[in-house]
């Protein structure tokens, strides 16, 4: 028998993992440098046998053929793959069949089932367990803060029982402030109408004649007892407003006629400060809706002050003018050193009074 046209028969003479002999059936992943040894029993010959390879799902093609007898594979993908090899004996006559090898690359502890559940699983345990840690740290704040709330309201409540008691002893200072006014100006009252009647007594002659100028003497006295009582009654209005029950009583008046009947008692006064009094008032009649009391008493201010602070020699003005409509102003205007522009935006502070003149008299800061 011609022993050249004998089919050759393959044989796997080995497997090399990472360079040792092994025949593995599962491969792990860190050892994925796989290397097959074969060799063809036909010895007719046999450096000239010829083979042919390819690891399925791995190679497109065969490899070969050659007279290489090793394939070498590195860096394999994990899963299952089947090595074939067939030869060619030197006299061209190929092998009865292939010599198939299979086996199974191993993925990566961290790419297989196992590890992917635990993952999950260690993923679920610590969002449950920040979602735990989040809820807690939300009820500690919650506390916090119905512990701050429940301090500051506390706080809140004694500032309030603080508050209304202080409140309390103020109206308790008010009316009592209001019954002094009160009871003060009834004291003042009843001694200034005394002094009127025996005055007026005298003005009428019931004690006898007098001459000329005691009576404008006693013409004046009974002109600023009169002006007293009525700053006596103006202390009533002050309890009554201070109480609440102050009410404005204006009536239908000529006011050109009610400001020449109130600047009468200050012609006298202007004589004996030295100074010019002047009034300035229109001819015809001017009518106006006004409480006759409260407008002398703002009048008598207005006045008090420009006479006090006009030095002898100086001009004090009072002026009533009208405009277009219904309106009407009553002005005083005097030579006096002034209002200091600095002072102007307290004029109307209680008790406030700017810094005085050489020579300028003192005062309360009321008026």
């Amino acid at each position: 028998m011609d022993r050249g046209a004998t089919r050759p028969e393959l044989a796997a003479t080995s497997i090399y993992r990472h360079g040792w002999p092994t025949r593995p059936v599962e491969v792990r992943y860190a050892q994925r440098d796989i290397t097959f040894s074969f060799v063809a029993l036909h010895y007719s010959d046999a450096a000239r046998n010829r083979y042919e390879y390819r690891l399925d799902d791995y190679d497109q093609a065969w490899h070969g053929p050659d007279v290489q007898r090793q394939a070498r594979y590195t860096n394999l993908d994990p899963g299952n793959y089947t090595f074939r090899v067939r030869a060619v004996s030197s006299h061209g006559v190929p092998s009865a069949g292939e010599a198939t090898f299979a086996f199974l690359v191993l993925p990566p502890f961290y790419a297989t089932a196992w590890f992917r559940i635990l993952a999950a699983f260690g993923l679920c345990s610590a969002a449950f367990a920040t979602y735990r840690l989040r809820v807690r740290g939300l009820h500690r704040r919650q506390e916090e803060l119905e512990e701050l709330v429940a301090r500051r309201t506390e706080e809140l409540q004694r500032a309030l029982a603080t508050v209304e008691g202080q409140a309390e002893k103020l109206k308790e200072l008010d009316s009592a402030k209001s019954k002094f006014f009160a009871n003060l100006s009834h004291e003042f009252r009843t001694p200034l109408m005394l002094s009127l009647g025996p005055l007026r007594d005298v003005q009428a002659g019931l004690h006898g004649s007098v001459s000329e100028k005691a009576l404008a003497a006693i013409e004046l006295a009974i002109r600023n007892t009169s002006r007293q009582l009525e700053l006596v009654e103006q202390l009533l209005w002050l309890a009554r407003f201070d109480a609440g029950r102050f009410k404005l009583q204006p009536r239908e008046l000529r006011l050109e006629a009610w400001l020449r009947r109130a600047a009468a008692p200050y012609l006298a006064l202007a004589e004996h400060e030295h100074l010019r009094f002047t009034l300035e008032a229109p001819d015809h009649p001017v009518l106006g809706q006004f409480d006759e009391d409260r407008l002398d008493q703002i009048l008598g201010n207005l006045l008090g002050n420009a006479f006090k602070f006009t030095p002898a020699g100086g001009t004090v003005l009072l002026r009533l003018v009208t405009g277009p409509g219904d309106w009407a102003a009553i002005q005083v205007e005097d030579t006096g050193p002034g209002i200091p522009d600095a002072d102007l935006p307290h004029l109307f502070e209680r008790f406030f009074r700017g810094e005085p003149s050489a020579g300028q008299r003192p005062g309360t800061g009321l008026g």
